[in-house]
């Protein structure tokens, strides 16, 4: 679409367009299967591509009218013209017996130069004619020739447009669309030669250059060249050490314990039974929703198998034409279908199961902190009478907390484990 409408080669761009949308599947008959084009340009992104064309094509139609009534006229007055000279310029005839005498007869000069200046002056006159007559013959056939080529473009594309409203009702083949229909191969490089004429004039090196301004400012400095490879290699290289150095800079953890003395057996006790008791509110927890995660996978079986209901199929009722007793047909059969009920229950059920897995995987960041101040409390036990005591705590916790809490009982494990080795143990 963005081809100029000067150029002939824009008639080969339209006309390979052309061939390709009416071309027809190769597997079925030819009659009875429209284009392959329209169904390519259904839709209503295509359509306004299609519609684009359709204005395009209008354009290229105006434009090949407009060169060609300009020709005809043109074509007109070169008709004209030598009708006009032939009225001005009329011929004298002599009808005279005998030459009429002139001063050169009177003074006896020779007639011989006078009659070579005559004869050369006529020879010049004759071949100025002559090659006025040629340069006149050429630019006529030219004009007659790109006559030719506007016209048959304008019919050319008229055909197109035809084709393109028409769609999928068209009957025109791809060999239709074929230049030599509607444009001579003359006519048609009598175009191409004026179009190279014309870019070969236009490039010429004897055109004038453009005038120079009258403020001449210097020029502007050249863009900076593109980074090589090796350069940009380099830069990322550099800005990843200065990212490491940024992450070397790593916050202090303070310990659990850090307000705590550890030399007081009351409140190292103390702390242990907090700790202790949040172990016992995340098993409470754990247990809840384990079990409401378990309650709802036993209510989707039950939910499964009243998915599928069977029902008896209703009496049929049938009649006659003759008005004849109604016949009614009731089928012994039973027919299977899917209740609305149950399906919505499963969808229920399973958006419950998901929100409450989703609950039971979240983050819990106060029992891992008591789980990991335990097991610094166990390396701290300073005394075997405060290391008895941390064990005898977590006995007592241990029958509160359920077996399926899993970090919760190797919270507890874990702490006892430590105590025996540091403690009770310390030679093993």
């Amino acid at each position: 679409m963005s081809a100029p409408e000067s150029h002939p080669a824009s008639v080969t761009i339209w006309r390979l367009l052309l061939h390709l949308y009416l071309q027809r599947p190769p597997v079925s008959p030819v009659d009875a299967t429209p284009p392959v084009g329209p169904l390519f340009f259904s839709g209503i992104i295509k359509s306004r591509t299609l519609a684009q064309l359709k204005r395009c094509i209008l354009k290229f139609i105006q434009y090949h009218g407009n060169r060609a009534s300009a020709l005809k006229t043109k074509q007109s007055k070169t008709k004209l013209q030598p009708a006009v000279r032939a009225k001005s310029e009329p011929v004298a005839v002599d009808n005279s017996l005998t030459k009429p005498l002139s001063i050169t007869d009177l003074i006896g000069v020779s007639n011989e130069s006078s009659d070579s200046d005559t004869g050369s002056s006529q020879e010049q006159n004759d071949g100025s004619e002559t090659d006025v007559i040629d340069e006149d013959s050429s630019e006529a056939s030219d004009v007659c020739h790109l006559l030719a080529y506007h016209v048959g473009a304008e019919r050319l594309f008229c055909e197109y447009l035809r084709w393109l409203d028409e769609g999928e009702k068209t009957k025109a083949m791809p060999h239709d669309a074929e230049i030599g229909r509607f444009i001579p191969d003359w006519a048609f490089q009598a175009a191409f030669q004026q179009e190279s004429r014309y870019r070969s004039a236009s490039l010429s090196p004897n055109t004038e250059p453009p005038p120079l301004p009258l403020s001449i400012s210097p020029p502007d400095a050249p863009p900076p060249a593109p980074p090589t490879p090796l350069q940009e290699a380099a830069r990322a290289l550099l800005s990843i050490r200065g990212a490491s150095r940024r992450r070397s800079r790593k916050l202090p953890i303070r310990s659990l314990l850090e307000d705590v003395n550890s030399k007081d057996p009351r409140a190292l006790i103390a702390l242990v039974d907090e700790h202790l008791k949040r172990l016992q509110k995340l098993s409470n927890e754990w247990c809840k929703e384990v079990t409401t995660v378990a309650s709802l996978d036993s209510a989707l079986w039950d939910l499964v198998r009243g998915l599928r209901v069977t029902n008896d199929i209703p009496v049929i009722h049938s009649s006659c034409l003759n008005k004849c007793k109604p016949l009614a047909y009731a089928p012994q059969e039973r027919q299977s279908c899917i209740s609305t009920g149950a399906q919505q229950g499963i969808v229920e059920n399973r958006n419950r199961a998901r929100s409450a897995i989703r609950r039971l995987a979240r983050s819990r960041p106060d029992a891992a902190r008591s789980a990991t101040a335990l097991l610094a409390l166990a390396r701290r036990s300073g005394s075997f009478e405060t290391a008895r005591r941390m064990v005898d705590r977590a006995l007592g916790c241990a029958r509160d907390v359920s077996e399926n809490c899993a970090p919760a009982a190797a919270a507890l494990t874990s702490f006892v484990e430590i105590i025996t080795e540091v403690m009770i143990m310390p030679d093993v």
